[in-house]
């Protein structure tokens, strides 16, 4: 079960009313909507921070849609956050393989139908939830893994003066009394040397 986070969404859209109706849809006491009017501005917005999620409009003045998420998806802190376009153009394949191409999970016309609206939302940011989860145990494993490898250094390398030791003190046996150790003795140092070395 993931854990609930509380969500930023960012709405960007030229016209007040716009940013009002869809704030209206898209409301719930687990998320913060923060509506802008231009791309300049919600650049700001991204620079300060984190969102879950970004509904854009395409016609805008200035800076269009396509721009605005252009520019966020080239760069790096801001490449991955899921992208929804809004617009009231045409459903014209070529606005919808613009905005595929642009890295955008999805295009929604206005006017809005509510129910899928949210519903579309509500699923983005559940894949959001479930990306972060995963984010933070990689995190933890990786952590875990470094651990592990430093622990693996210190006991090779505290181990390594005492093995060192067992077989420097098997060829001082070995070499001093030999004539005197039977045979199964001598098999015992060998079986004792390869150990100690492996």
């Amino acid at each position: 079960m993931v854990e609930k986070i509380k969500h930023t969404l960012l709405i960007v859209d030229d016209k007040y009313e716009n940013l009002i109706s869809l704030r209206g849809i898209l409301e719930k006491p687990d998320r913060e909507i923060i509506l802008c009017q231009s791309g300049k501005e919600a650049l700001y917005i991204l620079l300060q921070t984190k969102i879950s999620l970004l509904l854009v409009d395409v016609q805008m003045p200035e800076m269009d849609g396509y721009e605005f998420v252009e520019i966020i998806k080239a760069h790096p802190n801001t490449s991955n956050i899921p992208t929804i376009f809004v617009t009231a153009i045409s459903d014209d394949t070529k606005f919808v393989n613009r905005a595929f191409d642009l890295g955008a999970i999805d295009f929604l016309y206005k006017p809005l139908i509510t129910a899928i609206t949210r519903k579309k939302v509500d699923s983005f940011l559940r894949i959001w939830d479930y990306d972060e989860l995963l984010k933070t145990m990689n995190n933890q494993l990786e952590e875990k893994n470094q651990e592990l490898e430093k622990f693996a250094y210190i006991v090779a390398h505290d181990l390594k003066s005492p093995l060192h030791n067992i077989q420097s003190l098997i060829e001082i046996i070995e070499a001093e009394h030999k004539p005197l150790l039977n045979e199964g003795i001598l098999d015992l140092f060998s079986l004792i040397q390869n150990s100690s070395k492996k």
